[in-house]
């Protein structure tokens, strides 16, 4: 039995998801292994590619991936298939499927085109499903009561929801795809290497689809088999990696660091580091709890990754509403304080429009976690999951959920199929008042947004927060006063522009939105519509504004240090002053070469002055120079990076936005080199 299994992505605009098929790996691996030489699999992750393949030889099983991010892609190829070849067997699989059995049963009944849906982890009821249909000739569907499959009966006319099966508990039964040589094609320097060392998750909350009690169970990879998995990526990526292409690896779990056998795989990255120069940067989602072991790992890496102290809000009543009330405000301040003196990124992250949430306990949340010292702040909307406990009914209505429908950022383009154009998007359902939260606030709150990715993430003005910090200062204090003041005329224009593109990017009914993006998919690729808007316009900020970013700053730091300590002296003005003009230097020209020449005059020891005497002694000389010329340049290392991040991502404004979305942007910074005095 030929068998096609797809996790398809949209790449017109840019490869929307470009981390490598794994899920669907393990599946073909897996299968492979129960059924041997019965079956035959081919996997697919570009629309392109399966359209090739799809011209030459049709398979008698197709197996989609489900996610936010594909669906409409997936199903719009799925109705193709099914009615050029309507013999070919159509299963579905992947999380971004209802819990409840009403929507379930709609949702099935709704997607004709789909004969079976897998539901949960998908290779032993999806090798399951193959056996039942190998000793059949019945096509495209036979009914079958096999766990985990649930499918609209076209014999009996009725949807078949059958038992879950069980969990695959010892998870080195499945082959890995990367030893098995099946994801070989995809080490082209386009996609992101994945890897998971364990499936489930401990927590309930009620946006997330692991929040299901079916997944709060842990299993674990062996440490063998994710050794040989790491060193065989390492093996396959290092001529990418030689020659300026991607060196960064992505990790599945939800929780990594979080459990004491993580601390080995640490280990195993340190060495891969070593001996293959590969991973540069590692994406995960650190754990919840256990801080000093992530600490540890990530000091064992170089910092090569981002700390996460994920809280999604600091309000008790908030967290226990969403079922996050376990956490430590101390755990969390400690992991900040290891973090900084690690010299690892952390950030933490919070959810706009959660359930009892208002815009007073959004701002205290951002302060707190500001005060901690995050250097880095995620801030999300509210998305509702189809696959969560906050997407049903009864927790809409509990509390008051008000939801508009937005494009998914890069998840749409059009595609040709045998003749066709197929025109597709993928749209996301937000929270955008509450019974807490109204419209105007939920607007407010998104401004305040950009103000902390533009003047506070990433260390941009680091050095001024540092003096900040040196007189007990709040920084949010800063952030407040720019939110509350009129800025420039262009930097006005530039919040103005976010918050009407952020009305405009929401939609009351889905099917308009659909429709309107099918007439208008040019727009959305060329980026005119449809892009992250707070990505978008920090990427603005840092590109074109960057100057009146410095004067907005400058101007409420003198304010608030003068209603702090008293009137300046013109020492004091000065010192100020320079520290702006340093910070707006290191991100002039971020992504330009060294070509570019950013100098400034100083007569002051910043370092001094920031870490060990403070600012208040300013005014007896203390922490000055002669005049002197520094010289702002990238290293060699940036420019390696910078490099890398353009070839895979680009240059323009979308480009750009994905970059600053990925790394350690305050890494990025314009070195100071002293040339000498005036």
């Amino acid at each position: 039995m030929l068998i096609f299994l797809v996790d398809l992505t949209y790449t017109q605009q840019t490869i929307a998801s470009d981390i490598m098929p794994y899920a669907i790996g393990c599946i073909a691996t897996y299968t492979s292994k129960v059924l041997g030489d019965s079956v035959a699999l081919r996997i697919f992750k570009t629309p392109k590619q399966l359209v090739e393949a799809l011209s030459i030889e049709v398979p008698e099983v197709i197996g989609f991936s489900n996610y936010a991010w594909n669906f409409n892609l997936s199903y719009i190829f799925a109705k193709e298939i099914r009615k050029w070849h309507p013999e070919t067997t159509i299963v579905f699989g992947g999380p971004n499927y209802p819990q409840d059995k009403h929507s379930r049963e709609e949702f099935l009944r709704k997607h004709a085109a789909i004969d079976y849906y897998v539901v949960g982890e998908g290779e032993l009821p999806f090798s399951q499903l193959i056996k039942e249909l190998l000793s059949t000739d019945i096509r495209p569907q036979v009914d079958v009561d096999v766990p985990s499959i649930h499918y609209f009966s076209k014999s009996k006319n009725k949807v078949v929801l059958n038992h879950s099966a069980p969990r695959i508990e010892d998870l080195g039964d499945i082959p890995s795809p990367y030893t098995q040589g099946v994801l070989d094609e995809f080490f082209d320097g386009r996609f992101l290497p994945i890897i998971q060392t364990v499936r489930g998750c401990p927590f309930r909350c009620t946006y997330c689809c692991e929040g299901a009690r079916y997944y709060n169970k842990i299993n674990r990879k062996p440490l063998n088999y994710i050794r040989e998995e790491l060193f065989y990526i390492a093996r396959r990526i290092k001529p990418v990696v030689d020659c300026g292409g991607r060196a960064d690896l992505h990790i599945a779990d939800s929780n990594f660091g979080m459990f004491r056998e993580d601390y080995f795989t640490f280990e195993l990255i340190s060495q891969c580091r070593k001996e293959f120069g590969w991973p540069s940067y590692v994406n995960v989602s650190t754990g919840k709890s256990n801080k000093d072991r992530i600490i540890k790992g990530g000091q064992l890496i170089d910092g090569a990754l981002r700390v996460a102290g994920s809280v999604q809000s600091m309000d008790k009543v908030v967290l226990s509403n969403i079922k996050r009330s376990n956490i430590s405000k101390k755990q969390l301040l400690h992991l900040a304080i290891e973090a900084t003196a690690s010299g690892a990124n952390s950030y933490s992250e919070l959810i706009l429009a959660l359930p009892g949430e208002t815009k007073e306990s959004h701002f205290k949340s951002i302060a707190e976690l500001i005060d901690m010292g995050f250097n880095y702040i995620n801030l999300y909307t509210l998305m509702l999951l189809p696959g969560s406990e906050m997407w049903s009914t009864e927790y809409r209505k509990r509390f008051g959920l008000i939801t508009r429908y937005r494009v998914i950022p890069r998840c749409f383009g059009f595609f040709e199929y045998n003749g066709d154009r197929l025109t597709s998007a993928e749209i996301e359902e937000v929270v955008v008042s509450t019974d807490s939260m109204s419209f105007d606030e939920y607007l407010q709150c998104r401004k305040m947004h950009l103000i902390v990715a533009l003047f506070y993430n990433d260390g941009l003005f680091y050095p001024l927060h540092q003096l900040f910090k040196s007189e007990s200062i709040p920084i949010f204090k800063l952030l407040k006063d720019i939110y509350n003041n009129p800025v420039p005329e262009r930097l006005n224009r530039l919040f103005d522009d976010f918050l009407n593109e952020t009305r405009g990017e929401l939609w009351e009914n889905k099917e308009a939105l659909y429709r309107y993006l099918k007439e208008n998919i040019d727009k959305y690729i060329s980026g005119e519509y449809g892009s992250n808007l707070l990505f978008k316009y920090k990427s603005l900020g840092m590109l074109q504004y960057i100057g009146e970013m410095g004067e907005v700053v400058l101007r409420s730091a003198l304010k608030i240090l003068s209603q702090h300590i008293g009137k300046l002296n013109n020492l004091q003005r000065d010192c100020i002053k320079e520290v702006v003009t340093y910070c707006v230097s290191q991100a002039k020209g971020l992504f330009e070469d060294n070509t570019v020449a950013i100098k400034m005059i100083s007569k002051f020891d910043f370092d001094s002055i920031i870490k060990q005497r403070g600012f208040y002694l300013l005014g007896e000389g203390i922490g000055c120079y002669k005049e002197r010329l520094i010289v702002f340049r990238h290293t060699e290392e940036q420019l390696d990076t910078i490099k890398r991040f353009k070839k895979i991502y680009g240059t323009d404004l979308i480009g750009i936005s994905r970059i600053l979305a990925k790394v350690n942007t305050k890494k990025l910074l314009r070195q100071p080199c002293i040339i000498n005095t005036v």
